[in-house]
């Protein structure tokens, strides 16, 4: 639950520097990820409509890794199994009363819809569900929130028994989403098959990406508690989330379980508790959780249906994704209390004065030779995140404070920069329609103009106005990298959040702005870039016109283009490419955008021929590294790996495959 509670926000420094390597990143990777936990009463109103009164240590476990295929969990078609549940979460902010204390019990049923070798689609539903919470609930909405588990259920993706994904109805409020999460994890059987030893596995919950470490408690028995956490749980459709978040590392204070198989592999008996503490924002916050699952019988049913057949009914949240699904009235209290009662003036000025403390900081370093990163102040950066937070928030709240903002980036050059960025991270449409009269009006400076279209392109939430902004600039710069790539991170932020008819309408205009690149180069990169941000299937065909162009920045360009294309076809010809072409250039591209995907039959394939064939070290090195990334979920590597950890004939790359295994 705790990713929820992170706040997104954008800065705009770091566009002049991107633009000028000419990079094509999407949107969520330009942003900086600053992290800001709300006040507890936030929450507690977010979560049950009721108001409520530095880095984690690092494990250093010389617990051996197995390296045995993981265990193939068996999961009958038509079958429903029972388990018994009992879940207790609790969640407070510094010293405050606690925003949630609760108990969650009743009657656990999965059937599964999809049962292959190593994968598995179960279907999971709370039934008789009964929640019992130990702080005021006057609006009994727990007793709501009890009867929402026990209508809706959802389907859980396992892959070698980690949780790979979950699909789930839009109307699945937040705190259902987060209990079926933590239910989900508890499931997880990552336990190498036919072994007994002590072994580490990299799962995933509600919070993030942790390492486990397993130890036998008899037959079919382990013993398991979690080492450490690696990286929290990131925005939809980005991955983790940015460097700015890895001080902000949880810290697991305690933990212990167990977990008991059945002679086919299911879990029979679960228990899980842990304590967890994430410093380093503005105030720490503290959680604990409990779980018990008890297998209680097995009946038969008809099949489930899977998830395939209501795909454009559910949303998907992959493991790694943090979920927040908040209702407009929601949102409403939630920026309120980021304002926090404070004046627009008065936010700008508590801007300013910490600008002008970070460049006097930053000045002193300079002068001494300590360099930029000693003597940070993470208190001082959390302050002012959480000023530019509650201005984003009113950007959203309050129309009067949009035609402030623009009065003073007119008039107080000083702080253009800032008003601009946090114009642009509201998503608020009449920050937008601010921010394209700026594009157009007159005595505005050129600066100013570059950035507030910087701030339009790199949005975190799009609307029309700034999709039409961005259209028009094109109209008058037919090849600003500004608007195409900003276009393309619209387009594809409406293919994540099922919006397909913008994300074509989009993705043909991109289209087109390519096909008038004629046989320029640099128009041909520059439109296959923003194609890139895109991932928009449909361009597949104008793409694939580029891929045997005689120029490898193109075909290059054209090979990134594929990254997020959707199908199991684009990873064929990723795969081709970096098995064929003569280009060092182009094999790299190709094996950038394979590392976006998941690790297929056909890129491991790839993969293991590169990292062992491949003539040139660049191309060999990023194989290596690839596939360090993907032993966990694909153990069959490990022997390439371990001989080019031997036989390579760069020592980089000798070194690199060691420490990878």
């Amino acid at each position: 639950m705790l990713p929820r509670l992170l706040v997104q926000w954008q800065r705009m420094r770091t566009h002049r520097r991107l633009m000028a390597r000419s990079l094509h990143i999407p949107t969520r990777a330009w942003v900086r990820w600053v992290p800001v936990l709300l006040l507890a009463a936030s929450c507690a109103r977010d979560e049950q409509g009721a108001p409520a009164g530095g880095a984690g240590p690092s494990s250093s476990s010389s617990v051996p890794t197995e390296t045995q295929t993981p265990v193939r969990t068996v999961w009958a078609l038509g079958e429903r199994y029972s388990h018994r549940l009992a879940l207790t979460s609790s969640l407070a902010f510094g010293d405050q009363p606690k925003a949630f204390d609760f108990d969650v019990t009743g009657k656990l049923v999965i059937a599964p819809s999809a049962s292959e070798g190593s994968r598995a689609t179960l279907f999971i539903i709370l039934e008789n569900a009964a929640i019992a919470s130990r702080v005021p609930d006057p609006q009994g909405q727990f007793a709501v929130v009890a009867e929402q588990l026990s209508k809706f259920g959802c389907f859980v993706g396992y892959e070698s028994g980690r949780v790979t994904e979950m699909r789930f109805s839009p109307e699945l409020p937040t705190m259902v989403v987060s209990v079926y999460r933590q239910i989900a994890a508890a499931l997880q059987v990552t336990t190498p098959a036919g072994s007994n030893g002590t072994f580490e596995s990299k799962e995933f919950d509600g919070t993030g990406e942790y390492l486990a470490a397993y130890q036998p408690a008899g037959e079919h028995a382990w013993s398991k508690r979690k080492l450490k956490y690696i990286k929290l749980l990131g925005g939809k459709g980005t991955g983790f989330m940015a460097p700015a978040f890895e001080n902000l590392t949880p810290e697991i204070r305690t933990s212990s379980g167990e977990v008991r198989l059945s002679e086919a592999g299911r879990p029979v008996r679960v228990r899980a508790s842990d304590e967890v503490l994430i410093r380093g924002a503005q105030v720490p916050v503290h959680s604990t959780t409990t779980i018990a699952l008890d297998a209680d019988g097995v009946t038969q049913g008809a099949p489930v249906r899977h998830w395939t057949a209501l795909d454009q009914k559910l949303v998907r949240l992959a493991a790694n994704e943090a979920y927040v699904q908040t209702s407009k009235e929601q949102k409403g209290r939630l920026d309120e209390a980021r304002i926090g009662g404070q004046a627009f003036e008065s936010v700008v000025d508590n801007l300013r004065a910490g600008t002008l403390a970070r460049e006097a900081r930053e000045r002193a370093r300079a002068a001494s030779g300590t360099g930029a990163s000693a003597n940070k102040e993470p208190v001082v950066e959390s302050q002012e995140t959480g000023q530019f937070v509650a201005l984003t928030a009113m950007f959203r709240q309050r129309e009067d404070a949009v035609s402030k903002a623009v009065e003073k980036i007119r008039n107080d050059p000083a702080m253009a920069d800032t008003l601009i960025d946090a114009l642009g991270s509201s998503g608020s449409p009449a920050a937008h329609k601010a921010l394209a009269e700026l594009l157009t009006a007159k005595n505005v400076d050129a600066k100013v103009r570059l950035r507030a279209l910087a701030g339009l392109s790199r949005s975190p939430v799009p609307s029309a106005i700034a999709v039409r902004a961005l259209e028009d600039e094109l109209g008058r710069d037919p090849w600003s990298a500004s608007a195409l790539f900003g276009l393309g991170s619209y387009a594809r932020y409406y293919r994540d959040n099922g919006d397909a008819a913008r994300e074509k309408a989009i993705g043909q205009v991109l289209i087109a702005r390519l096909k008038q690149a004629n046989d320029h180069p640099s128009r041909l990169v520059l439109g296959l870039q923003a194609l890139a941000n895109a991932g928009f299937r449909g361009a597949l065909d104008a793409v694939s016109r580029h891929m045997l162009d005689r120029r490898p920045p193109v075909r290059a360009a054209a090979m990134r283009a594929l990254q997020f294309m959707p199908g199991e076809d684009i990873d064929g010809l990723l795969a081709n490419s970096i098995t064929s072409d003569s280009s060092e250039e182009v094999v790299v591209a190709a094996l950038t955008s394979a590392s976006a995907r998941e690790p297929s039959d056909v890129l491991i394939r790839a993969l293991t021929s590169s990292a062992e064939t491949a003539t040139e070290p660049k191309a060999r090195y990023r194989s290596i590294e690839l596939l360090g990334q993907w032993i966990k979920a694909r153990p069959e590597v490990r022997p390439v790996i371990e001989r080019v950890a031997t036989n390579d004939a760069e020592e980089k790359i000798r070194t690199l495959a060691q420490s990878v295994l």
